[in-house]
């Protein structure tokens, strides 16, 4: 006979546990009793980020190259179209020339934000892990363009998708673009992101490697070191 004591001291089913509000520890523990292959969970990140450090270097300095190939001649062809000239940042290759700074650390999602991002992620549909992470999660390299203004930052993003790409054909670069990526995209409106407006993009690269590619103004990017501090706790609180 089913009785009401044995219904209260019955087992929860692991499956059934999921933190329907974001906590930390509490996700954690559910993680690790699903994915038991991925405990413990810290320890897996951290050495999956130190990881994608070092396998992602050679993709990551094409890109950067690529960058300051593309964006001056950019320059060029925004100034012969409307009469003026902008200004430009691409912070990625200082961040490359320092592997232990912090520049260079940000370039990767962190864990705690790895850790949130796999709770939204198993909230819809209980199947990521560390295994299959690289392939669900496409921010976990991020770099970033910053522009004068709105309009530069639309001329650029479309400027980097794939088939507007235009390189003279027998220059080196040309070769290791077909070589390296399989495409950029962008998407067509700059969207709301970690707190602020961006045109986002994303850089397949035939390693396996994603990157998110971030296009935003000065101003955005003065808001966005402003409210960065305030929106990381926000989103990771449990509140």
């Amino acid at each position: 006979m089913i009785t009401l004591m044995s219904i209260i001291t019955k087992p929860l089913n692991p499956k059934r546990m999921f933190p329907q509000q974001y906590d930390k520890q509490s996700y954690i523990h559910w993680h690790e009793t699903k994915f038991t292959a991925d405990a413990p969970l810290l320890v897996k990140l951290d050495d999956f980020r130190t990881n994608l450090k070092t396998t992602t270097l050679d993709d990551l300095e094409f890109l950067g190259e690529l960058l300051y190939y593309i964006i001056p001649l950019c320059k060029k062809e925004y100034k012969i179209q409307t009469g003026v000239e902008f200004e430009y940042a691409i912070p990625l290759k200082d961040a490359l020339k320092q592997k232990e700074g912090l520049q260079f650390d940000f370039l990767f999602k962190s864990t705690d934000s790895i850790i949130n991002k796999l709770w939204r992620k198993n909230k819809i549909d209980e199947s990521v892990n560390v295994s299959n992470i690289k392939h669900n999660l496409t921010d976990l390299v991020r770099t970033e363009v910053v522009c004068s203004s709105l309009a530069v930052c639309n001329f650029i993003s479309q400027r980097l998708i794939t088939g507007n790409i235009n390189l003279p054909s027998d220059y080196e670069l040309t070769k290791k673009l077909a070589e390296k990526i399989i495409s950029i995209e962008f998407e067509p409106e700059m969207k709301m992101a970690s707190g602020y407006f961006a045109y986002h993009g994303l850089v397949k690269f035939t390693s396996g490697l994603i990157v998110e590619l971030q296009i935003y103004s000065s101003l955005t990017n003065t808001w966005r070191k402003l409210s960065h501090k305030l929106y990381e706790k926000v989103r990771l609180s449990p509140i």
